[in-house]
């Protein structure tokens, strides 16, 4: 997690230095989507023993768009 965390903000400080001084951001949108799904089966294993999963997945989307004006 903290390598995570370290390379977002590694990321966001190179932005800062990538993107040219007189630019100013005119229009910024931020979005995002988070879904979460469940799934059960049974006898997942194909194998004699009775044998039930459950399984949680997940997924975060983080999106921002910039209009860039001089």
């Amino acid at each position: 997690m903290k390598r995570l965390l370290l390379s977002v903000f590694a990321a966001a400080i190179t932005a800062a230095f990538v993107i040219p001084a007189p630019a100013t951001a005119g229009d910024i949108t931020l979005s995002g989507q988070y879904r979460l799904r469940g799934e059960f089966r049974d006898k997942a294993t194909f194998t004699k023993t009775d044998s039930q999963t459950n399984n949680y997945l997940q997924r975060v989307r983080l999106t921002a768009d910039a209009e860039v004006s001089d």
